[in-house]
């Protein structure tokens, strides 16, 4: 029953008094009592008599006071999806990056199937093998083999002016790579030149192309994630190739025009059905009509990723730690390391191994006290976890000083953003070191060390893809693959791919500028009591990758439109978007110019320009730029070129690749190149539907004149059928 005494407002000082029954049974968890609601006066305004208490559930709990994350949890999920049949191909040539063989002797006669089964089909192949030095090594009827050095830019250059001249008659229909089949985690360094090496280098100098042809980035064994019917296991994993394919996500949003593609064989198929497989994905390219970019295939089904957010059982989730053990941290030094220190502590954790490159800052130092000061034995080691050699000493130390591990954080990590176009190999080198060879050296260690976990910090970044971050997404996905990998031999593995962190970590060591361009996409920071809480959730289960951001996926839609990829259509299918979807506005655009003077169309192009650049540059309408002033001197970085570019192209319907800035470097020039692309799509789509309608008319007037009149009115009634599909259900 319930008696209320007085009137009170909900914002006063209230407390709750509750008296348990002695009837209640402890041990049965049942409980009987009365609760009594009072002011800070202690009067009683209201009574509750005869309360049955109930155990409430740990998620509920959470969820009550807003730490319920269910919502922001994702996984990679594949689904089968059949190949659609195209037309045959006309006779093209393709680059092909063969391997030698030289790690997987499979590779290499795989590899001269495909081209010669590629030459049957009357196509020519330029075959490519990595080496030391440039060498034409054979020339025959449509094929030229080709040694070049992976990380050599001007072997490069040489190749594609060779490519030039060899396809004035057989135009290039795409580019194979297949060289990270041939490569073995086991030379880490060398699979990172040959699978990322090679092809930072060949896109940068593909401008010098006269065609961008389709680009396909194949691996064996790299895909990871699940299918919707069972968790995948696989003793053929290979990680190091799941560089390329965390690579090929950035170069999908960066080179737009090349349709990139990753595609995953099963490397547990034989090698005949694989070629197959390869071929048949290969004729059947559509970019018109198919925009999946991540295939593999599983037991001879073809799949396709998905993003999904997954239901995880974390209502009775609790983490074990073994409070007399010892537990690392790398990057341990740094805001998110120690936050994540302060977290294992709480946990009855008493002695944390903290690792840094260098010795720890007057902020650092005062956090480890208070670490100390709540019992626990803080180890400070220095070294850095990308050299081998410094972790081997490391570990030894560990293992001659403290406790037994028991757990490991890898959570060190750089940034060095920048377009594939102008990466250096060194800032590429930069950003994985700590995420490939590191987490390499972590695993190799600690593989022989019962843990209770091995956690990677990674990125959803290697997730969703990101302009301007590849070296940042490769390195991430080689974490993600190293997670899988030790999950199939039977040690504990998990890698989570972090949202940005609010006020924390690396998200919070950005400019203004990033920081607003991630908070414009619906990305929200994470507050450190919130991951903290995620992370205990996920250690607590046995997922080998999971995914925790918290981002508004309606604002982020709404900005990709028409250009929302197939990997986001589960979610998009969840999320409705916000304001009115306009869609595109290129046929506006087209009805102005088409009655416009070619001033007029000019003018239009850099009014509308200027109103981009205002809202990426936040620039007023009374502070509009010069239309001859250079971007990158309005203040515009490379990722805000993107944004731009992004934005041309949602509301145009046209594609530009991430280098529009740099070839066309203001708005005077781009708007010069816009005229001359917008009025073509009209005047082509005129043209072919012109053509298309005389050739109907002829076709009519022909097979009309030779029809007996009791079949001419179906003649006709078919005929002018015909007309009308393609005339009007066509336009």
């Amino acid at each position: 029953s319930f008696k209320f005494f007085e009137n009170f407002d909900i914002d006063d000082e209230l407390w709750y008094y509750t008296k348990i029954d002695e009837s209640s049974s402890f041990e049965k968890e049942e409980f009987l009592g009365d609760t009594y609601l009072l002011n800070g006066n202690g009067k009683v305004l209201a009574e509750y008599n005869g309360i049955d208490f109930r155990q409430l559930s740990r998620k509920l709990l959470l969820r009550t006071f807003g730490l319920d994350f269910s919502q922001w949890y994702y996984q990679i999920e594949w689904q089968p999806a059949a190949l659609t049949p195209s037309e045959t191909q006309e006779p093209g040539t393709y680059l092909l990056f063969c391997p030698t063989g030289e790690s997987n002797s499979k590779s290499k006669p795989w590899s001269d199937s495909l081209n010669s089964q590629l030459l049957e089909q009357g196509h020519q192949c330029i075959v490519v093998y990595p080496g030391d030095s440039y060498k034409n090594l054979s020339s025959e009827a449509k094929q030229q083999t080709i040694q070049l050095s992976p990380t050599d830019p001007e072997h490069f250059q040489k190749l594609l002016d060779e490519v030039n001249e060899l396809t004035e008659e057989l135009p290039l229909q795409g580019v194979i790579h297949l060289w990270s089949l041939d490569t073995d985690v086991a030379e880490l360094a060398k699979a990172e030149e040959v699978i990322c090496g090679s092809i930072i280098n060949l896109l940068q100098g593909m401008r010098s192309l006269e065609q961008s042809p389709p680009l396909w980035l194949v691996t064996q064994g790299a895909a990871l994630g699940f299918t919707s019917q069972e968790s995948e296991v696989s003793s053929n994993i290979q990680p190091q190739q799941a560089l390329l394919s965390g690579l090929g996500k950035s170069i999908t949003l960066e080179y737009p025009q090349l349709y990139c593609r990753c595609l995953d064989l099963d490397p547990n198929t034989e090698a005949s059905e694989n070629l197959k497989v390869l071929l048949d994905e290969v004729a059947n390219h559509q970019p018109s009509t198919s925009w999946e970019n991540q295939i593999r295939y599983r037991q001879g089904e073809r799949q396709v990723a998905r993003l999904i957010q997954p239901r995880l059982d974390t209502d009775d989730a609790k983490l074990t730690i073994e409070t007399e053990a010892s537990y690392l941290i790398t990057g341990g030094l740094g805001a998110l390391g120690l936050e994540v220190a302060q977290f294992l502590v709480k946990q009855g954790v008493k002695s944390i191994v903290l690792l840094g490159r260098k010795s720890p800052s007057e902020t650092a130092q005062e956090s480890i006290q208070e670490l100390e000061a709540a019992g626990a034995q803080v180890s400070v080691l220095l070294g850095d976890v990308s050299v081998e050699k410094d972790m081997v000493e490391i570990f030894q130390q560990i293992q001659d000083t403290l406790p037994p591990l028991k757990g490991v954080i890898h959570a060190a990590g750089v940034v060095d953003d920048g377009f594939i176009q102008q990466m250096s190999w060194e800032q590429f080198t930069k950003v994985t070191a700590p995420k490939v060879a590191g987490t390499w050296n972590l695993h190799k260690l600690t593989k022989d060390i019962p843990l209770d976990f091995f956690v990677c910090f990674s990125s959803l970044v290697s997730m969703l893809g990101s302009p301007g971050q590849s070296n940042y997404a490769a390195a991430n996905a080689f974490m993600d693959a190293v997670a899988q990998y030790r999950q199939n031999l039977g040690l504990p593995g998990v890698s989570i791919n972090w949202g940005p962190w609010a006020n924390i970590g690396l998200a919070a060591r950005m400019g203004a500028q990033q920081q607003s361009r991630i908070e414009s996409q619906g990305l929200q920071g994470i507050q450190s009591e919130q991951g903290l809480q995620a992370l205990e959730e996920v250690l607590a289960t046995q997922e080998p990758q999971i995914g925790i951001f918290n981002i508004d996926w309606s604002h982020l839609l709404s900005q990709l439109g028409a250009a929302t990829p197939p990997f986001l259509s589960e979610i998009a299918s969840q999320h409705p978007l916000k304001g009115a979807n306009q869609g595109p506005k290129q046929q506006e655009f087209i009805e102005e110019l088409k009655v416009a003077t070619t001033e007029q169309r000019q003018s239009s192009i850099v009014d509308y320009l200027l109103g981009i650049v205002a809202k990426v540059l936040r620039l007023s309408k009374s502070d509009l730029p010069d239309p001859e002033e250079g971007f990158f001197n309005l203040g515009m970085d490379s990722l805000m070129a993107l944004d731009f570019g992004r934005m041309i192209q949602t509301d145009l319907g046209i594609t530009l690749s991430s280098t529009s800035t740099f070839e066309y470097p203001n708005i005077q020039t781009l708007a010069e190149y816009l005229e001359g692309i917008i009025p073509k799509i009209e005047q082509t789509e005129t043209e072919s539907e012109t053509t298309d309608t005389a050739i109907d008319l002829k076709n009519l007037i022909a097979e009309v004149s030779q029809l007996s009149a009791d079949n001419m009115d179906e003649a006709i009634d078919d005929a002018l059928n015909q007309l009308y599909q393609s005339i009007y259900v066509g336009n």
